[in-house]
């Protein structure tokens, strides 16, 4: 997950090195939090996890 900013108080989120999707500089932390959360909870859950 990565983040550049895009000037005019926005920037654009990359997943796996690609491009996403615009997002709000003021939305970013909240979005960015939501994401890594999620991908944690789908590692954990994971069967490999385990070990």
């Amino acid at each position: 997950i990565g983040f550049t900013g895009g000037g005019a108080g926005s920037g654009m989120v990359y997943l796996a090195g690609k491009q996403s999707h615009k997002m709000t500089n003021a939305e970013m932390i909240d979005h960015i939090v939501q994401l890594v959360e999620e991908r944690a909870a789908t590692l954990e859950a994971a069967p490999d996890a385990a070990e």
